[in-house]
Order: C-alpha cells, then sequence, then structure tokens
C-alpha cells in the first residue's frame, strides 16, 4: 500500500472502466497505515513506523488540499470535478477529522442540501448508467452517526 496509495483506481463503488484518485479509497488507506501505526506502537510490533507516519502525513494532506473543493465547500469524491459523494460521510467515523470540523460541518450541510431526502441519503447525483439510482442505506446510517458525533439534533 505504502508504494501505491496515489494509483487511481475504481474504489468499491464505481464501474471498473473509471479509474480516478477516489477520496473513498485514498480516505481507506490513510486508514490502513493509521491503524497499522497504533497496532504495532500498541503491541510493541517490529515495524517502519517512521515511514508509516511519513506516508499517512502525505495522505492526510493531500486528503486535506486535493479533495476539498471550496466551490461546494465540501469534500468531493475525486479531484476533477465537483461532485459531492456520501461515501465522505466515513471520514468523521475514521476519525480523519473532527465532527465539528469547519469543513466537516460545511460538507455536512452541502451533503443535506444535495443528497438528502428526508433522513435517506443518495449516494451521488452523477450519472450511474443503470437509470435512476435509490438512497444508499449505508450512507443513511453514516449520516446519523455524523449527526450524533456532531450532537447535531434535528
Amino acid at each position: 500500500m505504502c508504494a501505491h496509495w496515489r494509483e487511481e483506481d475504481e474504489t468499491i463503488w464505481e464501474f471498473r472502466t473509471d479509474h480516478r484518485e477516489y477520496l473513498y479509497s485514498r480516505l481507506m488507506c490513510w486508514v490502513a497505515l493509521d491503524r497499522a501505526i497504533r497496532l504495532a506502537w500498541k503491541r510493541s510490533f517490529p515495524a517502519p513506523i517512521a515511514r508509516w507516519h511519513d506516508i499517512r502525513d502525505t495522505i492526510y494532506r493531500d486528503i486535506m488540499d486535493h479533495f476539498w473543493n471550496p466551490a461546494p465547500a465540501a469534500f468531493v469524491q475525486h479531484k476533477e470535478p465537483d461532485q459531492l459523494d456520501a461515501s465522505c460521510l466515513i471520514m468523521p467515523l475514521m476519525r480523519i477529522l473532527s465532527p465539528v470540523d469547519k469543513r466537516w460541518v460545511s460538507t455536512m450541510r452541502a451533503i443535506e442540501k444535495d443528497l438528502l431526502d428526508d433522513s435517506l441519503v443518495y449516494r451521488n447525483r452523477g450519472p450511474h448508467g443503470f437509470g435512476k439510482e435509490g438512497t444508499f442505506c449505508m450512507c443513511s446510517f453514516w449520516y446519523i452517526d455524523c449527526l450524533s458525533r456532531a450532537r447535531d439534533i434535528r
């Protein structure tokens, strides 16, 4: 992973022809390194922890610098357009940022404006190739968890 985290992929959601640098994939690389560091430290396992720290921190900066889009004032699906994607709801759940961070609160407001339907969340509003897509239960549960962590009672 340390050697391949910058590579384009299809993340876990997209068509196998949509190779891009996706926020969800980048975030999961950060999570893997962050948890590996914690595990190695906690269990006193021999590991290249300094190298893992450097790469983890580089991934963090990449996410904060390249997946934040000031136009919608939100974290977006991938680096090119400004497409909002509810898979970013996992960010505070994985603790890459606080659920009350100002950029996260702004992202939540954008999701509520564009992807929320009553209490259910669409993953995104982009073209999918299979017609009209419904709301996504997993993202709806993540949304509720994010509200709870931010102490945001509707």
